[in-house]
């Protein structure tokens, strides 16, 4: 029987729900805990979630645990830790502490200390790899009292840093939020969808890469270079021929020429439109309109006005849905009143809703 290994997959917090819909739809179980979701999976299928999932932020392997009363006693957790499937000798490794307890406010001597542990353990260790390491790996070290965590983030990056949108735009949306909201709407790539006010395009470029079969990022991830998976990288998949209707539209020009540079990075076909809302006509539904309207705090301008604008779009465009972020039920519901909060999340200091309005 394959062994398993332990793995904490992170969101922003409130989201672990789709975080869950979508594991469930890769035949994954995972179970909700205060800190994410947890599940156990042979190392291979595991690491492959970095690269799989659209909603999570991180994906992180638990690599060992343990009781230290001080720090010469983590230095000889990290040590006596096997790291030879997981780390050539020659990898460059950033360790990140967080901690909580009577080590608080010490975590740059914490993480010096496992920096210096992690080479003695390496040390003479047979090169693992045949070229020289390219990726950062990056180890967490969790210290709760006297209860000691370390993980390596899989995709060494955060998942959410797609590698197809260095131009951000203004006030950008995190592609696993916008992943998240297409999961939680049920966009499986088949529908049409548009974004009326898309910024530099995140939602519509995320909607494109799943009609396609794409996966969510064009970047590497750390778990390519861990010894035991090097030889085993996943083939690419072949994108689909045939693509839905796809379009990007918003009234202000700066931001529609990032998202076609990011459409571009992302390989994918997506329309765009200068437009207001108001002077957009849509096409015979079905289909979704999906999009992340101004919140005030976040850009300014005539917020009420927004949703006006995208109520009276959902009333002359018959047969489409609507999902679309607010963190205000009063202007949510200036959509329709129709609009039913899925769930919720944190964004900073903001708890933002994700809103539903169906046919």
């Amino acid at each position: 029987m394959t062994p398993t290994r332990s793995f904490l997959i992170t969101t922003a917090p409130g989201l672990e729900p789709v975080v869950r819909k979508e594991l469930d739809d890769l035949g994954v179980d995972a179970n909700v805990t205060d800190a994410g979701l947890t599940t156990k999976l042979p190392l291979a299928d595991g690491a492959a979630l970095a690269a799989r999932l659209r909603t999570a932020a991180h994906v992180l392997l638990r690599v060992a645990d343990g009781r230290v009363a001080n720090l010469d006693e983590l230095a000889r957790l990290v040590r006596t830790t096997q790291w030879g499937e997981l780390l050539d000798p020659r990898a460059r490794v950033d360790v990140d502490a967080v901690l909580h307890g009577r080590l608080a406010g010490r975590r740059d001597i914490v993480a010096k200390k496992v920096e210096n542990a992690l080479k003695d353990a390496l040390r003479g260790k047979p090169r693992a790899l045949k070229e020289w390491p390219k990726l950062e790996q990056r180890l967490l070290v969790r210290v709760d009292g006297d209860t000691v965590q370390l993980s390596l983030e899989v995709g060494g990056e955060p998942l959410y840093k797609r590698g197809w949108r260095p131009a951000g735009g203004m006030a950008p949306l995190r592609e696993h939020i916008a992943a998240s909201m297409l999961v939680a709407a049920g966009y499986d790539g088949d529908e049409p969808l548009v974004d009326p006010m898309c910024g530099s395009g995140t939602i519509v470029i995320e909607a494109a890469r799943i009609a396609a079969g794409l996966p969510p990022g064009t970047r590497r991830y750390a778990y390519e270079e861990w010894p035991a998976l090097a030889t085993a990288r996943p083939r690419p998949p072949t994108p689909s021929g045939a693509s839905p209707f796809l379009l990007g539209a918003d009234r202000d020009e700066a931001p529609l020429g990032h998202a076609k540079e990011n459409a571009g990075r992302a390989r994918v076909r997506v329309a765009w439109l200068h437009t207001d809302v108001d002077a957009l006509e849509l096409p015979a539904g079905p289909g979704l309109i999906a999009t992340n309207p101004p919140w005030g705090g976040r850009l300014g301008g005539d917020v009420e006005g927004a949703y006006h604008r995208l109520a009276r779009l959902l009333e002359r465009s018959p047969g489409w849905r609507m999902i679309f972020l607010c963190p205000d039920a009063s202007r949510a519901r200036l959509v329709s009143k129709r609009a039913t909060r899925l769930t919720s999340f944190r964004a900073g200091t903001i708890e933002v809703g994700m809103w539903a309005i169906d046919r």
